[in-house]
C-alpha cells in the first residue's frame, strides 16, 4: 500500500525511518503545554547516545515536527545547541568525555545560548 504522504527533508536531504521516535515525540508534545500544577520552568529536551547514529538530524527533525506541524506550530520555541559546535568553542568543561561533562556545564552552555538569544527570563 502506498502513502500519500509528502516526502519529509531535513537539512536538504531526505529524512526515512525514526517513525516510532516521531510517533512518541508527537504524543508527547501535547503534555509539555500543560506543566504540573505548580511548574512554571520550561521543559528541556535532550537527546545522547553514541557518536554517528543521527541524533542531530532527529533533533533537526523533531524541532520541524514541534515548530512547524499542526497543531503544535507556535506552540513552543526552539533553542539549538550542538555540543559538537560547543566543543570546539575551547570550552573545556565540555572538551571531555561525554560521561565527563558535569550537569552544571551543560547547564552553562544552554543558559548562555539563551542569553546570546537575549531570552532573558527564559
Amino acid at each position: 500500500m502506498m502513502s500519500n504522504q509528502e516526502p519529509i527533508y531535513v537539512n536538504g536531504r531526505l529524512f526515512l525511518g525514526r517513525v516510532e521516535e516521531q510517533k512518541a515525540f508527537r504524543q508527547a508534545l501535547p503534555e509539555l503545554l500543560v506543566p504540573p500544577r505548580g511548574e512554571t520552568l520550561p521543559y528541556v529536551i535532550l537527546l545522547y547516545g553514541d557518536g554517528g547514529i543521527g541524533k542531530t538530524t532527529l533533533a533537526r527533525r523533531f524541532q520541524d515536527i514541534a515548530m512547524l506541524e499542526p497543531p503544535f506550530e507556535g506552540s513552543y520555541q526552539a533553542l539549538w545547541l550542538d555540543w559538537e559546535v560547543e566543543k570546539n568553542k575551547k570550552n573545556p568543561a565540555l572538551q571531555v568525555g561525554r560521561e565527563h561533562v558535569s550537569p552544571e556545564a551543560v547547564f552553562d552552555a544552554l543558559h548562555a545560548e539563551a542569553l546570546r538569544r537575549e531570552w532573558g527570563r527564559h
